[in-house]
């Protein structure tokens, strides 16, 4: 039996008799949920289940399916899921009527846009911060799952940290 290579790992033949390297980024993926709440691109998201606890809201979008700001400092949105990749804007208006916004939300594979808190390690775990969006190094009294792997520390509320995002919630 021969022996394959998966998911971009190791050469292949490039047609000229030689070998090419492939270049995985990791294996991203992506999924479109619910904002409930202005997010920004990078920012870390979690599910905002209590949003969709009144099941009398005639416009409740259900568990699983609608996202806020991770914030390790609040229960219901200490695990984060993944990283938003692209920015929604909600107006008090639309919070209010929960005309919510659906958004690209990356979840696994090398994620260049993350906001982190300016203090991640290179290769430690990364959680949710205490501020809304940010990411921060996992520490020994964490209980939430690890989101991912820091590969730089970035800017501190700056887009810019690199992340291999290993999915947490197997989206």
């Amino acid at each position: 039996m021969s022996v394959y290579k998966k998911d971009g790992i190791g050469t292949r033949k490039d047609g000229a008799g030689g070998e090419s390297v492939n270049r995985s980024q990791g294996n991203a993926k992506f999924v479109t949920l619910y904002a409930v709440e202005t997010i920004t691109k990078g920012s870390c998201v979690a599910w905002d289940i209590n949003t969709a606890i009144d099941g009398t809201d005639s416009t409740d979008h259900g568990y699983g399916n609608i996202v806020a700001n991770a914030n390790s400092g609040t229960a219901t949105q200490a695990q984060v899921i993944g990283v938003a990749a692209e920015a929604v804007t909600m107006s008090a208006d639309e919070v209010t009527a929960k005309s919510w916004k659906s958004i690209l939300i990356q979840v696994s594979g090398r994620c260049d846009f993350v906001i982190g808190d300016g203090s991640l390690t290179p290769g430690l775990g990364c959680v949710a911060s205490t501020t809304d969006g940010r990411a921060e190094n996992v520490a020994s009294s964490e209980t939430a799952a690890q989101f991912g792997i820091s590969l730089t520390a970035g800017t501190s509320a700056t887009a810019d940290a690199q992340v291999i995002l290993t999915n947490p919630c197997n989206l």
